[in-house]
């Protein structure tokens, strides 16, 4: 895999794409898939190295945390630009915001179905005008808060069906889910008021390659988005790929990867689930499932996770992308945003030495 940056390859998959309609290249448009995707790019990942051989820590700030209510379980983490950390804390079923400093600034929301209420809280973006929108999947709609906490506004998206994250972007938001009932589309462009302008990206039933489609791949199959003006960077959890989307051309290409070591994912078996707590944890140990990827001008980054999210015990490895190459960083921490020589990340949940950590390339 060769060239400069990241969003030039992609373009130049556009173009690949355009060409498709003229009958001189393939290229996979977001039609209805049922098993492994089909890729127009396919990259075989030669270089595995540890990640502390890339990227050294250079500062972390400890984020305040109550005693009696630690941040436990964490659904998405974002960074504003002003350095405030937002973090979707599902063990709360709210939104905190901290200050640059680690101090916390403010709680967003509450259990319930009120206005400034979650049911299911499931990603928080920052707009551009400096608020907090937080996607609720059980309530179907976004919220939007100042930094400080005070509830804005509320819009409906009834179209969004399984929200898995979404962005706001120049004209409106996009929304990854679990996949419209008619189409199978997971992801769902709506203009500022949450009314549908778009369906993309007809995946809802993708799994990996040799699998059989058992009904069962709905308890681990899952997509998460990235986004950079009107580029949209998807991948599912089950599968090796990254998908790209044009908003503006609505273009879409798709890149499939060869990983040293890499295990698919299975369906375990109902024996080997006889304690659902303990064997479940277990069993998502036994092989790496995607997650939460960050896109940046001219860098990429795919996290490939063992067990859950952000916790200590997690093993996070991750595909990186930069200066022209595709490599495997082994035993990263879980990087939550792309900076502008290196990574952030959010270490020690659920414990209170919770800290957001920076790590930079230019260190050695």
């Amino acid at each position: 895999m060769t060239g400069a940056h990241w969003l030039a390859w992609r373009k130049w998959l556009s173009i690949l794409c355009a060409l498709s309609a003229l009958g001189i290249a393939g290229c996979d448009r977001g039609g209805v898939r049922a098993g492994p995707p089909e890729a127009d790019t396919s990259v075989v990942i030669g270089s595995s190295v540890p990640f502390d051989e890339v990227f050294c820590a250079v500062d972390s700030v400890r984020l305040e945390q109550n005693e009696r209510s630690l941040v436990a379980s964490v659904q998405n983490i974002r960074v504003a630009p002003d350095g405030s950390v937002v973090i979707t804390d599902i063990s709360e079923g709210d939104v905190k915001v901290y200050r640059p400093d680690g101090r916390l600034r403010a709680t967003l929301g509450a259990k319930g179905e009120g206005p400034g209420e979650f049911m299911a809280p499931t990603d928080a973006h920052l707009t551009r005008e400096g608020d907090v929108a937080v996607a609720d999947a059980a309530l179907q709609r976004v919220q939007f808060f100042s930094l400080e906490g005070a509830f804005l506004r509320s819009i409906p998206v009834r179209e969004a069906h399984g929200i898995r994250g979404f962005s706001t972007t120049p004209d409106g938001m996009v929304f990854v889910t679990s996949g419209d009932p008619a189409t199978g589309a997971i992801l769902l462009e709506t203009d500022r008021e949450g009314q549908p302008s778009g369906r993309h990206l007809r995946i809802a039933d993708v799994r990996p390659e040799g699998s059989v489609d058992d009904g069962g791949w709905e308890a681990i199959r899952n997509f998460f988005l990235s986004v950079v003006e009107s580029e949209v960077t998807v991948v599912s959890s089950v599968v090796p790929a990254v998908w790209s989307v044009d908003l503006s051309s609505e273009a879409v290409s798709v890149t499939s990867f060869e990983i040293p070591g890499y295990t698919p994912p299975r369906i375990p078996e109902a024996k080997e689930l006889a304690s659902w707590e303990s064997d479940i944890t277990e069993w998502f140990f036994q092989f790496p499932l995607f997650a939460f990827p960050l896109a940046g001008d001219d860098r990429l980054v795919l996290p490939m996770i063992r067990g859950w999210p952000w916790r200590a015990d997690a093993s996070v490895d991750l595909l990186y992308f930069a200066n022209g190459e595709w490599r495997v960083l082994r035993d990263a921490p879980m990087p939550i945003s792309i900076t502008d020589h290196g990574l952030q990340a959010v270490r020690g949940v659920a414990t209170d030495e919770m800290s957001l950590v920076r790590y930079s390339e230019r260190c050695r």
